[in-house]
């Protein structure tokens, strides 16, 4: 006899059930799979806890390759690996990944389709969180809104020229790769600035038909928000 039923034998009423249903958290597990380098994981992680989300087992890992398929590669073995959500596997999966000048940038995406119809037992969903040309545009978005393109030039790759404009924050003159705590607090305390900059760039690109620039990140924490709201609900639900 499995937990659940036990459980159900248990509880007196169907308020209590539910009652109990609830305290059982998390009843979300998230994985997040980066680049292989500092910047993703040095951002998410601060920034996911600064949220407060409850109820919501988030975890991040960035111990892969940089190219795009290394990215889902890695994500699908730790999915295998884990088992499925139902098992205490992963709910959702959010492979965090750039442009920029990487050759399977579209082979990652479209196995990404292929592995939701494939993993679909074990899953409920998995992403793509694309950044075009790289994630320090995302970073620029927590300024102020752009939409002009980056070209590659001699000597500097897309992702250069967008370092570069993000070094014209006075916060972000030192950026290297890897962010600072005060560069953190910025990020964080000008979030909200981002999700309605990144919103407006990535409607802007589907209507123009041009990706660059534009980034899905916002994308992944809208999913955040959402999942809060809806334990924030089922909590107060059982507490009447």
């Amino acid at each position: 006899m499995g937990n659940d039923q036990l459980f159900k034998r248990r509880a007196k009423t169907k308020a209590d059930y539910e009652r109990r249903e609830i305290g059982r958290q998390p009843n979300k597990r998230i994985l997040i799979v980066c680049e292989g380098t500092r910047t993703e994981r040095g951002y998410f992680d601060p920034v996911i806890k600064s949220l407060g989300i409850t109820g919501i087992d988030v975890v991040i890992r960035d111990d892969c390759g940089s190219a795009p398929i290394s990215v889902v590669r890695h994500a699908e073995a730790i999915v295998k690996s884990e088992g499925s959500f139902k098992s205490g596997g992963y709910n959702y999966v959010f492979c965090v990944f750039d442009r920029d000048s990487h050759d399977t940038f579209e082979a990652a995406k479209s196995k990404i389709e292929s592995l939701n119809r494939s993993l679909s037992g074990s899953i409920e969903r998995m992403c793509a969180i694309t950044s075009i040309p790289c994630i320090e545009y995302w970073f620029v978005l927590h300024n102020a809104y752009t939409r002009s393109p980056y070209a590659a030039v001699k000597g500097k790759s897309v992702g250069d020229l967008c370092v570069e404009e993000l070094k014209r924050n006075k916060v972000f003159e030192k950026y290297e790769k890897k962010l600072s705590s005060e560069q953190i607090h910025y990020l964080i305390d000008n979030l909200q600035k981002a999700l309605r900059n990144s919103r407006a760039a990535l409607s802007d690109s589907k209507d123009t038909g041009e990706e660059n620039p534009s980034t899905r990140v916002h994308e992944m924490f809208d999913f955040l928000e959402e999942q809060r709201l809806v334990i924030e609900k089922e909590k107060a639900k059982s507490n009447r």
